[in-house]
C-alpha cells in the first residue's frame, strides 16, 4: 500500500491534508481554506467510509465510524504547509491527538476485517 500524503510531502512544495469530517469538522474546514489559498499544487485526503468496509452500524453511522478512525489511531489528521518552512517553522502540523480507542475495536467493527 503506497502512502499518497506522505508521497506528496516528500516533494517539499505540496500542499497536503488528511482529514475526516466525522472527526474534526473545524480542521477540514481549516484545511480547504489553506489549500485554496496556497499558490502551488494542494491535495486533500479525507476518510471516506464506503458500504464495502461492512461498518456494522450501516452506512447511517459514517461519520461516528470516521472519528473512531481517528481515536484509535487508524486515521491520523494533519495538515503539511510548505509556506511555514520559508518561515522558518516545522509545516507539519498534526492535528489529531493520541489514540485513545482501542484499535482491535475498532477493525472488529467493520466486515471487511473479519474472517
Amino acid at each position: 500500500k503506497k502512502d499518497l500524503a506522505a508521497i506528496a510531502m516528500s516533494y517539499g512544495y505540496v500542499y497536503v491534508a488528511q482529514c475526516a469530517m466525522g472527526a474534526d469538522n473545524n480542521q477540514v474546514l481549516k484545511a480547504m481554506v489553506e489549500a485554496e489559498s496556497y499558490n502551488g499544487p494542494s491535495l486533500i485526503i479525507c476518510y471516506a467510509p464506503c458500504i464495502n468496509h461492512g461498518i456494522k452500524g450501516g452506512m447511517g453511522i459514517a461519520q461516528l465510524e470516521e472519528k473512531k478512525a481517528v481515536e484509535a489511531g487508524y486515521w491520523n489528521i494533519f495538515r503539511f504547509d510548505p509556506r511555514l518552512a520559508d518561515e522558518g517553522k516545522n509545516p507539519f502540523m498534526l492535528d489529531g491527538k493520541a489514540p485513545s480507542a482501542s484499535y482491535r475495536d475498532f477493525i472488529m467493527g467493520e466486515v471487511r476485517y473479519n474472517s
